[in-house]
């Protein structure tokens, strides 16, 4: 979908301008990706703008929902994928996820390990946001971060969420394909 029909559907739906930002980028991504598709954390699969992101990857042959608990496709931790075969997916959508993660490098080890190669992460960080999920709310990730994180990969894109204020935006997209 083109980013200007998802600005007249989704910016009068009353999400904060960085959801809205977010989504549309993550919607112009999400269009061009093939193959199989692993959400991890999906949670409910919700926008937070009344849609799914599953609509988001129009031309995925798949698109699977994963995360620790709740009614998903699989139960997953994304510090130990055991369940999951090398090289299975062709796309990794991580939005919102990794700040509750204790141990980020091993993570980033199985995320790297479950992605064919060729194969595309989408994810989301933020940076200049509240705590939540109190207790399991680790990290701020500013774009170096990213950059060392994802170092292993060939980073196609860190995108900046609501830059109102400078160098301190609200989050971070990430594109990037495992070499």
């Amino acid at each position: 979908m083109n980013s200007i029909k998802w600005k007249k559907r989704n910016y009068l739906k009353g999400a904060s301008r960085s959801r809205q930002q977010s989504n549309e980028w993550l919607s112009d991504q999400a269009s061009e990706i093939t193959g199989d598709v692993l959400s991890i954390g999906s949670m409910y699969d919700n926008d937070g703008q009344g849609n799914f992101y599953r609509d988001y990857f129009i031309r995925a042959d798949s698109y699977t929902t994963s995360d620790i608990e709740g009614n998903v496709d699989l139960i997953l931790d994304v510090r130990d994928m055991k369940s999951v075969q090398d090289e299975k997916y062709d796309c990794l959508f991580i939005g919102g996820v990794l700040e509750h993660v204790d141990d980020v490098p091993k993570a980033i080890k199985e995320i790297r390990r479950v992605l064919k190669r060729g194969g595309i992460v989408l994810a989301g960080v933020p940076f200049r946001q509240p705590i939540h999920m109190e207790g399991q709310d680790y990290w701020r990730f500013t774009k170096n971060a990213l950059e060392y994180l994802f170092k292993k990969f060939n980073i196609q894109e860190i995108k900046s969420i609501d830059t109102d204020i400078i160098n301190f935006p609200v989050a971070y997209w990430l594109k990037a394909k495992k070499l």
